[in-house]
């Protein structure tokens, strides 16, 4: 559908961090994002698209 976009990184399409039972503390959010951003630094790629959910920016910029 996208022929442009390498989505081979892309592990699974079950939302593996979310359940309706359980909510995940603010600190495991923070340090989710901020592992998250240490591993986008290493990217070689000069043009990356990231979409989250708006709390997720919330907890990792707030960290």
């Amino acid at each position: 559908m996208f022929p442009a976009i390498d989505f081979s990184l892309i592990e699974t399409d079950h939302h593996v961090w979310w359940s309706p039972k359980t909510r995940e503390k603010p600190e495991d959010v923070a340090a989710r994002g901020l592992k998250f951003m240490k591993w986008l630094l290493t990217r070689k790629e000069k043009e990356i698209v990231v979409v989250f959910h708006g709390g997720f920016l919330v907890h990792t910029l707030g960290a």
